[in-house]
């Protein structure tokens, strides 16, 4: 009788380990990231360029692809580039993560440097005279078929800063600072 137990005990363990084992295959290969890994997938609209890669892996930044990030994000006016706040990309994951959609984020506007800032703020668009794109700190973005104000919520629920929605533009903007900001 004892041996009856410890096979279906086994038994048991056995098929909650092949379970487990299907689960963390096929959750890797429709994700293609763990825990352990940070992702994202973006579309500038500006340059119709892409970015699919991973940039944090293993509790590292990669440097390479914070260079290719920061390049990804540049000044669409005159090719200029910062340093993009690594922050600002886990933001950008964690909302990705969030909205659950394999979709990418349309990049309406990263980095801006001062002078096309300063263009954009004449010309009555809206823009602040000290934006935290200068800084690196900032991005405009949507995604294709997600609605908007589920995209907003998505990054107010990440609690990380600033949280811009321009229904009328069609995009959120998101910001690292130190305080949770909306409107």
């Amino acid at each position: 009788m004892m041996n009856n137990k410890l096979l279906l005990t086994r038994r048991q363990l056995l098929t909650s380990g092949s379970a487990a084992l299907t689960t963390l295959i096929f959750s890797k290969l429709s994700f293609g990231t763990s825990k352990f890994e940070r992702k994202l997938v973006l579309y500038n609209t500006h340059t119709s360029e892409w970015f699919k890669d991973i940039f944090w892996a293993n509790g590292h930044y990669i440097p390479e692809q914070l260079e290719a990030l920061n390049y990804f994000l540049r000044d669409p006016s005159n090719g200029k580039t910062t340093i993009i706040e690594p922050k600002l990309l886990d933001l950008m994951n964690s909302i990705q993560v969030a909205v659950g959609e394999k979709k990418p984020f349309e990049i309406i506007s990263g980095y801006r440097s001062k002078e096309f800032n300063d263009q954009l703020r004449k010309k009555g668009k809206g823009v602040a005279q000290n934006s935290k794109h200068i800084e690196g700190k900032a991005v405009d973005i949507r995604m294709s078929g997600v609605q908007l104000i589920k995209l907003r919520n998505a990054a107010r629920g990440q609690r990380a800063g600033g949280v811009g929605f321009y229904p009328n533009s069609n995009f959120i903007h998101i910001d690292i600072r130190k305080e949770c900001v909306y409107w």
